[in-house]
């Protein structure tokens, strides 16, 4: 299941990019994953910062009913054996600090880095290195 928003300007309603959760079980971490990705032109101008809060504030507060999920232990934040706190998860090139910057700034903690094949059409199958962000229901920052 996808969630997926358009992102447009308030002022002119342009569109400048898309983002949210882009499948609800992440396949290397089990939490919902989330996403977003601008046009270049608009990096860099408080956009990415402005989405993620709006759609993680409006995320946080769905309806919520008790769940069985499998994930990954590293990134569990416990509450007792066998539960755990709800989490977001995400993650960005290592080589995009600014994609990393936006996503600590907004509250998400780095607990994984990985390497694998990319699956982006000009980089296809070539080696990527990947950072691992999670974000618990009880960490927003505003």
């Amino acid at each position: 299941m996808r969630v997926v928003r358009l992102i447009r300007t308030l002022s002119t309603g342009e569109l400048i990019g898309e983002g949210g959760v882009h499948t609800l079980e992440s396949s290397s971490y089990g939490w919902p994953e989330i996403g977003y990705k601008f046009r270049k032109e608009f990096w860099g101008q408080g956009y990415g910062t402005e989405f993620l809060r709006v759609f993680l504030e409006a995320w946080w507060r769905l309806p919520r009913t008790s769940a069985r999920i499998q994930v990954c232990s590293s990134s569990v934040h416990g509450q007792g054996e066998g539960k755990a706190i709800e989490q977001v998860y995400a993650n960005a090139d290592a080589q995009n600090v600014p994609s990393q910057k936006l996503l600590e700034k907004v509250g998400f903690t780095r607990f994984m880095e990985w390497t694998e094949p990319d699956t982006q059409e000009h980089r296809l199958g070539e080696p990527v290195t990947l950072v691992g962000y999670r974000l618990s229901r009880a960490v927003i920052q505003h």
